[in-house]
């Protein structure tokens, strides 16, 4: 099961690799409205090919995440994590200040690769 997120970028990690296999993985922290008067700082991680997906992602922008909901045990303790596997801008914000020819059509962009082609859609 998928669920999805929308949210302000509050900050966009580098990508981390981990072991001897070298697996990567990427964080990203959106801040939500949320359904209360206290805004939400969502971390959701990206694995393995999914990090290249947030290439490009800058703070503040408005984005819509696809995720799964991630859960393990180690050491008698029990984990949780929000797992991204798709990211989509959906709004630009009076902060976002580069000029209107950098800026995506219609104020929308996939920075997913759902087709297979591994070039940046804009």
């Amino acid at each position: 099961m998928s669920y999805t997120i929308q949210g302000r970028v509050i900050h966009v990690g580098e990508t981390e690799e981990i072991g001897a296999k070298k697996f990567k993985k990427r964080a990203i922290v959106v801040e939500t409205d949320g359904d209360s008067k206290w805004p939400q700082q969502v971390p959701v991680e990206f694995v393995g090919e999914n990090v290249e997906k947030l290439d490009g992602v800058m703070r503040d922008a408005e984005v819509e995440i696809d995720f799964d909901i991630r859960g393990r045990e180690w050491k008698g303790k029990y984990y949780v994590n929000l797992q991204g596997w798709k990211i989509r801008k959906i709004g630009v914000r009076v902060e976002d200040r580069r000029p209107a020819k950098e800026q995506a059509p219609h104020g929308y962009v996939d920075f997913g690769k759902d087709d297979g082609d591994d070039e940046i859609p804009f």
